[in-house]
């Protein structure tokens, strides 16, 4: 396991689609999603921008929910 709080980008290099498919930040009330747009129109978490632990043991931010 690697422990970081830099984005996979940063560590790893950029993913192959990652480039065509642009993110967008959602806030959700106190808390800040970076989603990627599906192309239903549905939204995929992508990363949970949060200081409060509680919102990572919250099921409903985990990465890869789908809204």
């Amino acid at each position: 396991m690697f422990y970081t709080p830099l984005p996979f980008e940063d560590v790893w290099g950029p993913l192959q689609d990652s480039a065509l498919d642009p993110l967008e930040l959602v806030d959700l009330g106190r808390v800040c999603l970076l989603v990627r747009r599906e192309p239903d129109g549905r939204r995929r978490i992508e990363r949970l921008l949060s200081t409060d632990p509680q919102h990572f043991l919250d099921s409903r931010y985990q990465p890869g929910t789908v809204y």
